[in-house]
């Protein structure tokens, strides 16, 4: 290659980058001794240019930009081997191998493709038996993406039954077997006398020798354990005073077996457990999704499995439609086949209804040289898996949202309010007595005082004014007046 005397010959000689650069050093040359009318000389405009960069030559002699390689993988802006994507990560260069760590390492514009997980990500899970999932203490935990893959889930499992309220071993008992006669932790409690209850569960109501009948012809019973009246179909019943005794407990309902017919046979504060399919239904088998937007399983999913590509149950092929920027039949490209025009544009490759939800965003996308059709859409934001962090990270419309409505934060703790707040699939479970009222709402009929005592079962116990009643059964006067 001849090259020109002065600047123009040095511009004709070089790339476009490097062009640049002698354009300034003959700009700075002008009014000198050495200027750009033909008598300055390629060695001098060199030597000038030469205290601007270091001395990277090209077959010509021409100095070059030296190359930045900030990060020392030996990529880098006019490194020899390319460009980096990113001079601030040794890790990150063209054609590394793609780590799990939530960066795009080979620079394909994909991070941590072929990874089990996004790198730091966390979710709800349970890895026990599915059959204890949500039973006692057998509920779902967290895990988190580490290295590309998910730690162990910190769920609970099945441990050893103890005495203290809760269902240790996850079988849907609480204490069975470590509990006293009466169902609680530590020693039997004593008889009281007149309280009309069986307080030592011992079958019997006031049977002391120091209880007597007082001159009572009858009183309120109840000889199952105290913690189980008023719970489902358990009530008191009457008993009868004999030879200054009262005996037999009369009419009570204490609890049995649980049975599938819509009743708490046992009196545990839950219905039909262990027995009804997972809508509630008695003798009937699990009920079969189908693709309607409804659970119909009642697993807390609808229509899972059955959905096209885009989430829908339409049954007809999906079409992709030109310049819209959206993938119309959901198939990972945005208007594939299409022409474009000129320039830039946004784009949106996930399914149409999570555009913009959330924290899903739109990528930007260009127009080949060709015209004929669109790169890639790139550094979109796509619905990712949800986790406990206030965002809508799954991008539809809820936020920390687990199956069946719950949350990926954890349960919370039952109250009596009409819905699962604790997510094991029962609604106010212990904390409704038989009429449907919240048992924290309800002032026991002793504590109530004569407004209550009107032959009522006003606190739905299966008592009728107990503990405001005479001997003789009346309410708010003596049992015997007496003339002087």
């Amino acid at each position: 290659m001849t090259r020109s005397p002065g600047c123009k010959g040095v511009v004709d000689g070089l790339r476009l980058l490097a062009a640049v650069t002698w354009f300034s050093a003959c700009a700075a040359q002008t009014g000198a001794d050495d200027s750009i009318d033909g008598t300055t000389t390629p060695d001098a405009a060199l030597s000038d240019t030469q205290d601007m960069q270091s001395d990277v030559e090209d077959a010509d002699g021409i100095t070059l930009p030296s190359c930045t390689d900030v990060d020392g993988d030996g990529f880098g802006a006019f490194c020899e081997i390319g460009d980096d994507c990113n001079d601030s990560n040794a890790v990150v260069f063209p054609g590394a191998e793609e780590l799990c760590d939530g960066f795009d390492n080979n620079c394909n514009q994909r991070v941590d493709e072929g990874c089990l997980c996004v790198e730091g990500a966390i979710e709800s899970c349970y890895e026990g038996a599915p059959e204890l999932q949500g039973v006692g203490v057998c509920q779902d935990g967290l895990r988190t993406c580490l290295g590309g893959d998910w730690t162990a889930c910190d769920n609970s499992f099945p441990g050893e039954e103890i005495c203290d309220g809760v269902d240790n071993d996850c079988d849907g008992e609480l204490d069975e077997g470590v509990s006293n006669g009466c169902g609680g932790c530590g020693f039997v409690p004593p008889e009281v006398c007149g309280d009309l209850l069986d307080n030592d569960c011992n079958g019997l109501v006031d049977e002391l020798d120091e209880c007597n009948c007082g001159g009572r012809v009858s009183q309120p019973c109840y000889t199952g354990r105290p913690s189980t009246l008023g719970y489902g179909v358990c009530a008191g019943g009457i008993s009868v005073c004999e030879n200054d005794r009262f005996v037999a407990c009369l009419g009570e309902v204490l609890p049995a077996t649980e049975v599938c017919d819509g009743l708490d046979n046992d009196c545990d504060g839950l219905t039909d457990e262990g027995l009804a399919n997972r809508c509630g239904e008695c003798g009937q088998p699990e009920r079969l999704e189908v693709c309607d937007g409804v659970d119909n399983d009642c697993d807390g999913e609808s229509d899972e499995g059955l959905t096209n590509l885009c989430g829908t149950c339409s049954a007809n092929d999906l079409f992709e439609v030109c310049t819209d920027g959206l993938d119309n039949d959901c198939n990972g490209t945005v208007d594939e086949g299409c022409p474009c025009t000129d320039g830039e544009a946004t784009c949106w490759p996930g399914r149409p209804s999570q555009r913009n939800v959330g924290v899903c965003r739109d990528g930007s996308r260009t127009c080949d040289d060709s015209g004929e059709e669109w790169d890639d859409c790139r550094d979109a934001i796509l619905p990712g898996i949800e986790i406990c962090d206030g965002l809508d990270n799954d991008c539809d419309g809820l936020t920390d949202e687990a199956a069946g409505g719950c949350s990926v934060c954890g349960a919370d703790l039952e109250v009596c309010d009409g819905l699962d707040n604790d997510c094991d699939g029962q609604v106010d479970e212990f904390l409704r007595n038989p009429c449907g009222q919240c048992i924290a709402d309800v002032l026991p009929e002793e504590g109530c005082g004569a407004l209550c005592c009107d032959a009522v079962d006003n606190d739905c116990d299966g008592l009728v004014d107990e503990g405001l009643v005479n001997i003789c059964g009346e309410c708010g006067r003596p049992c015997y007046s007496e003339s002087w």
